[in-house]
């Protein structure tokens, strides 16, 4: 077993199913804590920051259509 650098994320559950979803594209998960909480690889939270804000914007564009 190695170590991994982790990052401690803390989100609401509708978050973390987003989280959930791009984990089965291009695995990030360490860990899944709990509802709220789970440890991500911190090499990809920059990446997981910029795929949820595009996911948000494409949901609301939907929205408001």
């Amino acid at each position: 077993m190695r170590a991994l650098a982790g990052a401690l994320l803390t989100c609401d559950v509708a978050v973390k199913q987003m989280i959930l979803a791009i984990d089965e594209r291009m695995p990030c998960i360490i860990m899944d804590l709990d509802d709220t909480h789970m440890l991500v690889n911190s090499k990809m939270v920059e990446q997981l920051r910029t795929m949820l804000e595009a996911e948000v914007r494409f949901s609301c564009t939907l929205t408001a259509v």
